[in-house]
């Protein structure tokens, strides 16, 4: 019998079996709702505290992400593939192993998951330190800001 990944993913958060309630713990949840498809449709930033005005996208960017803890990603443009694994029940720390971006290959990431049955909302906090590591320097007279952060909406694809 074949179960949609609707139906699957709703059976997790019921949390229910022919014997009663079942434990479900918040990492197994958020496995179960980030695995699947998923369209990019908005980029939101929030610099030193101030939030910039949301970035919609036209959802040609898919992300996809695999019970097997690999994950990937394609648009227009660019193409991403590699690893994850969960930290926490909100974190998963994400590895590049292939890119149409050589800088990017063999990075490493921790980002926030928030994550329901049809949206993903994947946060990343870049402190000052953080982009000194991986930015040019500033030009002379630039500022830096503190903290940025960067929020990618995805909507789920439902087959």
């Amino acid at each position: 019998m074949r179960v949609s990944r609707r139906g699957f993913v709703t059976a997790i958060l019921a949390g229910l079996s022919a014997s009663g309630p079942v434990a479900v713990h918040a990492e197994d949840q958020n496995q179960a709702l980030l695995v699947g498809r998923w369209r990019h449709i908005a980029l939101v930033r929030v610099i030193d505290g101030n939030t910039l005005a949301p970035q919609q996208f036209n959802g040609e960017t898919i992300a996809e992400f695999k019970a097997d803890g690999t994950w990937s990603a394609a648009g227009p443009n660019t193409r991403s593939a590699g690893t994850y694994r969960w930290l926490d029940t909100q974190q998963i720390e994400q590895t590049i192993v292939e890119s149409n971006l050589a800088i990017q290959l063999g990075q490493v990431s921790v980002k926030q998951i928030r994550v329901d049955a049809s949206r993903l909302n994947i946060v990343i906090t870049q402190r000052r330190e953080d982009m000194e590591r991986f930015m040019p320097p500033a030009s002379p007279g630039v500022k830096r800001p503190n903290e940025v952060t960067v929020t990618t909406i995805f909507s789920r694809i439902l087959e």
